[in-house]
């Protein structure tokens, strides 16, 4: 099980070595389930060779109890378990994938 710290849309995280922005926080049905994901994005490349945007999903896992916990900050934090079946990844991105076309899915 880990904890996840909801972060508001348009809110900038930064941590070493990147730093990202959640664009969206989404739940799908899997198997009688919820799945947790988000959609964030990062910036990419450098002065010398251009800079751009990597957009992705990062899927957080099951949702085992939305909004258990409340962090220091106010954020709600849900305990989630993470998606380690090849199979259930596989379908999660088959559902995503329609949702957010181009974007990698990662677990």
């Amino acid at each position: 099980m880990r904890e996840y710290v909801h972060t508001k849309p348009g809110k900038e995280t930064r941590s070493v070595p990147l730093f990202y922005t959640v664009r969206e926080e989404g739940r799908v049905a899997l198997d009688g389930r919820e799945v947790l994901y988000l959609v964030g994005e990062t910036p990419i490349g450098s002065a010398c060779v251009g800079a751009g945007v990597l957009s992705y999903i990062f899927v957080h896992g099951y949702v085992l109890e939305w909004h258990a916990a409340v962090a220091d900050d106010g954020s709600p934090v849900s305990r989630v378990e993470p998606i380690t079946d090849d199979d259930a990844r596989a379908r999660v991105r088959a559902i995503l994938a329609p949702r957010h076309p181009g974007l990698q899915v990662c677990f």
